[in-house]
């Protein structure tokens, strides 16, 4: 339990409070998708697990991005088209939540390494 408490512990409320609704807005889209694609539920069911689970892993591997956009863009400040930008972020997010098994175990290791020396009482 000290695991769990430790990784959503380092990331604020809000970021995952936001990750989450997008995730859950991923999921939702898809699995209406998949009904509408094959009416066989039980076929379905595994599909849906893999959804599930790349929800819930979905804030870590925002965590990545945010953190590698972070370290390369910097501060710069970006202008552009809303409609293109924002059809980018969509694009990149629903990338992040599709690969969220293979790239959140990234964000979640970054995460223990942060916060290993606040566990241990070493600054």
């Amino acid at each position: 339990m000290n695991i769990i408490s430790r990784m959503f512990g380092a990331v604020q409320p809000r970021f995952l409070a936001r990750a989450y609704f997008l995730g859950a807005l991923f999921f939702a889209m898809t699995v209406w998708i998949q009904l509408q694609a094959s009416h066989d539920l039980v076929r379905s069911v595994p599909v849906f697990l893999l959804f599930a689970v790349s929800t819930l892993l979905f804030p870590f591997s925002k965590l990545v991005w945010n953190e590698a956009r972070d370290f390369i863009v910097g501060d710069t400040v970006f202008f552009g088209n809303a409609i293109i930008v924002v059809f980018a972020k969509f694009l990149i997010n629903a990338m992040l939540w599709s690969f969220a098994i293979f790239v959140a175990p990234l964000g979640m290791a970054y995460l223990w390494f942060r916060t290993r020396g606040a566990s241990s009482g070493v600054a």
